[in-house]
């Protein structure tokens, strides 16, 4: 079943009041118990072999760590060794082997044979990659001594399993869930209210804002070989929206939903859109999977601590990597490596002329660069959005060339971009205010003005609803 259908939808609120009833009634020990149900029950009603997969997971990665903790220091790194393989191997077979093969069958043809390969998918599987990465970040933190194993198999079942996070994120380590899994919860009014809250403006953002923008992205790209350059950029801008708001709404929607149940979620996203830099954009864009990269690859690769050139190697060699985690297309690789050579020309443009690394942009400038940032970043999106290559090269083929001269460009085009951008800014605003406004205009404005807002909102929320069923874009990865 999907995650957007209507049956899953309408049951959800009635399922998970029960739940909560239930879990507040609940001592701590069974409180994990009935996480754990709920969370297989969850995998099971949309993917029924997912719940084999997580278990399997879970299984592997428990033992895994208790041989880590009980080795020698040449055992620690083959039982660490083991563990990745195992976890990496289950990747590979369920989200990259249809890739491999179809990779595999291209390359037979080039080479004029009449072979061909078997047509071989398995998935990929609801949102595997965001549980393996769980339990790798639990592997390297236990074989770098940052962690202890975790012997008790209810407490880190709970830890790869934990259901509001594991369809799109954000990705979690050892230190941002096991404490709050090791003592007993306790649930305030504020979290409840906070929870809602935040569950409320990620559907906002995902069942107006996102669902709203996805008709007119589609159309673009499904004919993106025709289309005048002025609305290919809309479709191109519009779906960096529609990403953001598809995404960030699910993390607000699973944020809102742990602190109910006494469990806080890291923050994913601040403020992306209104980043200056490439750069500053990885710092504000899915942070938990870009501190995952960080921490984990590219520092391991050697960061920045061997030189220039091997920095701009480490730094291509993760974000390539990156963009396969995205997906099991050549697309994604390609938008890995262009967001490389960005990050790649930032830091060579920053140690060229230094006095740009601590400039503070204000005003216009600010402006300029934000606008500019998110222009930068219009190809990557093409990439990120189109169904192959070929769609891909038309794209920006059309936006280079002006496919339709000047005359094609069309006001209707960047109202309807700056109002879908403003209505996503101004929830992002209500959700966090001091964030952009650290000084309010008026003592009454959180109170009030903030209440009028979210009550238009609200009202926007249930005229614009439409029955549609779009999945989220970040549960197929």
């Amino acid at each position: 079943m999907d995650i957007n259908s209507s049956p899953f939808t309408m049951s959800l609120p009635v399922g998970l009041l029960g739940v909560l009833l239930l879990y507040y009634a609940l001592r701590p020990r069974a409180q994990l118990l009935l996480l754990i149900v709920v969370s297989l029950v969850f995998y099971a009603w949309l993917d029924g072999w997912f719940v084999l997969l997580a278990v399997a997971i879970a299984a592997g990665t428990f033992v895994t760590g208790l041989f880590i903790g009980a080795s020698d220091e040449a055992g620690r790194r083959r039982w660490l060794i083991a563990g990745v393989l195992f976890n990496v191997g289950v990747l590979v077979i369920f989200k990259y082997l249809g890739l491999l093969v179809a990779s595999g069958d291209w390359l037979l043809r080039l080479l004029r044979t009449e072979s061909t390969l078997p047509l071989l998918q398995w998935g990929p599987r609801l949102a595997i990659s965001f549980m393996v990465f769980n339990a790798l970040s639990y592997l390297f933190d236990l074989w770098r001594g940052r962690s202890e194993p975790i012997r008790d198999c209810v407490t880190f079942v709970l830890f790869i399993c934990y259901f509001p996070h594991l369809v799109a994120g954000p990705i979690l380590r050892t230190n941002d869930l096991l404490p709050q899994l090791g003592h007993p919860r306790v649930v305030t009014g504020d979290m409840i209210i906070s929870g809602l809250l935040l569950m409320g403006f990620g559907l906002y953002k995902k069942l107006v804002l996102a669902d709203q923008m996805t008709p007119h992205v589609e159309r673009v790209f499904e004919h993106a070989d025709v289309m005048p350059w002025s609305t290919l950029l809309r479709g191109a801008w519009l779906f960096a929206l529609q990403l953001y708001a598809d995404f960030s709404g699910y993390t607000d929607i699973a944020r809102g939903c742990s602190r109910l149940f006494g469990i806080e979620l890291p923050e994913n996203f601040r403020w992306p859109l209104l980043a200056t830099s490439v750069r500053d954009f990885w710092q504000r864009w899915h942070m938990t999977l870009s501190t995952w990269w960080r921490d984990y690859l590219y520092i391991p690769l050697g960061g920045s601590r061997r030189g220039g050139w091997i920095t701009c190697r480490n730094v291509m060699i993760t974000m390539i990597i990156a963009g396969l985690w995205h997906g099991a297309e050549w697309t994604f690789v390609l938008w890995g490596a262009l967001h490389g050579l960005l990050l790649v020309v930032g830091r060579l443009w920053r140690s060229w002329c230094p006095a740009a690394e601590n400039k503070a942009l204000h005003g216009a400038a600010w402006a300029g660069a934000v606008l500019g940032t998110f222009a930068v970043l219009t190809p990557t999106w093409v990439l990120f959005r189109a169904k192959s290559i070929g769609v891909a090269a038309d794209y920006l083929r059309g936006l280079c060339t002006l496919r339709g001269g000047l005359d094609a460009f069309a006001l209707s085009d960047l109202v309807l971009v700056v109002a879908f951008g403003g209505l996503v800014l101004l929830t992002d605003w209500l959700k966090q205010p001091d964030e952009v406004a650290a000084s309010p205009p008026s003592s009454t404005w959180p109170t009030y003005g903030r209440g009028i807002l979210m009550g238009l909102l609200a009202v926007h929320f249930i005229l614009a609803r439409e029955d549609r069923e779009t999945a989220f874009i970040y549960a197929r990865f």
